[in-house]
């Protein structure tokens, strides 16, 4: 049985979270891990940049692909970020910036100008 699961009778399996919440038995390991990320809203990994869902792992080792742990500041603040397509993860949080302005500026009534744009030549 690999890490982040435990048995359930015979053929069952529960996954289980780093918190301690573990599913209801399952007949697959896969289908405990589904029902672990559908069930405990605490464990989806979503990058903080972009927002994207990572859903991709592993199938020896179960663990999650194309995110990577970092360490923020403060004591034990960790964050997920993508680590397969930087560019669409940075205009994605770009954006989501943007829209996070334009948000705050109208909850206050205040005049909101869009920054303007400027592409920046590849120096390589």
């Amino acid at each position: 049985m690999r890490n982040g699961y435990l048995p359930s009778g015979a053929t069952k399996v529960r996954a289980c979270c780093s918190c301690g919440y573990t599913t209801t038995p399952h007949t697959s390991e896969e289908q405990a891990r589904h029902a672990l990320l559908r069930d405990h809203p605490l464990t989806r990994p979503v990058c903080v940049l972009c927002g994207t869902l990572r859903l991709e792992t592993d199938g020896d080792t179960g663990r999650l692909l194309n995110l990577e742990i970092l360490n923020d500041r403060g004591p034990d603040n960790q964050i997920l970020v993508c680590t397969t397509d930087l560019q669409a993860c940075h205009d994605a949080a770009a954006q989501r910036q943007l829209h996070l302005d334009r948000t705050a500026f109208e909850a206050f009534d205040l005049d909101y100008t869009p920054p303007r744009l400027r592409s920046i030549p590849d120096q390589s």
